[in-house]
């Protein structure tokens, strides 16, 4: 009899969040071998195998188009599956290589002109490299001295429990997302939870947008390791949908 695994064992084996998987399920990446009389997903050997490759292409950077396009040419073969991560990893290895070449040489123009547009690009590039060597300083590698005085002062113009009630906040708007992302982000759900998210940041870097708009950038690209919001595709695709939206009718 075919062994199936429930959304908590398959959570367990893989580390993937069951949030994660209902998503995949809805938008038809990964859909359940079946579900039971009261609508339980369970899923099959092949599933655990097909969600291993997702991890991996997630964790490469692809988007979910991208990884359904890779799944669409070798779901059900394991042994080409491996096949084709290996050749996915070696041609990222290849475009990544390239890609830090260009980048470098951007970088050298800009810095001629007095530009420093990539500047902040090259800081993520260090702090991921310090990473790997276990070090965890990202503010000094990734702020300048001036920002890194900034993120201070504004950090001691806050009480303790100030900033544990404003991470609250963000961690429940987190929460709310996550909890409907079934809708549609151009909605007025999606609308409001875009207020929420501005009203957030205007809260404490409203007189600052730089800074704010790096730290962002600093966490998106997985830099800031000591976030207490982890960093979740699937929120950040629906909020960037959400905000443009918002964005848009706020102009109207």
């Amino acid at each position: 009899m075919p062994e199936y695994y429930s959304i908590k064992k398959l959570c367990e084996l893989t580390g993937v969040t069951a949030v994660t998987l209902r998503y995949y399920d809805k938008i038809g990446l990964l859909k359940p071998a079946y579900k039971t009389h009261r609508q339980y997903r369970r899923y099959a050997k092949k599933d655990l195998a097909t969600l291993q490759q997702l991890t991996t292409l997630r964790y490469l950077g692809f988007s979910i188009e991208q990884m359904k396009q890779v799944l669409s040419d070798a779901r059900l073969d394991i042994k080409q599956s491996l096949r084709v991560q290996g050749m996915i990893m070696r041609e990222k290895a290849k475009r990544l290589n390239e890609a830090a070449q260009l980048v470098e040489s951007l970088l050298e123009n800009l810095e001629k002109n007095n530009l420093i547009d990539w500047q902040i690009q090259s800081k993520i590039i260090a702090v991921l490299q310090l990473q790997e060597t276990g070090e965890n300083d990202w503010y000094k590698t990734f702020l300048t001295p001036h920002e890194e005085k900034e993120f201070n002062d504004l950090a001691q113009q806050r009480t303790p429990a100030y900033w544990k009630d404003y991470q609250d906040r963000w961690a429940a708007l987190f929460k709310d997302i996550e909890d409907n992302l079934s809708t549609d982000p151009e909605s007025e759900v999606g609308i409001e939870f875009a207020k929420r998210w501005f009203d957030l940041v205007n809260e404490v870097y409203g007189n600052n947008r730089a800074l704010g708009n790096k730290l962002w950038e600093g966490y998106k690209a997985g830099v800031i390791t000591d976030s207490t919001l982890p960093y979740k595709p699937e929120v950040i695709e629906y909020m960037a949908k959400a905000k443009k939206k918002y964005k848009e009718a706020m102009h109207e």
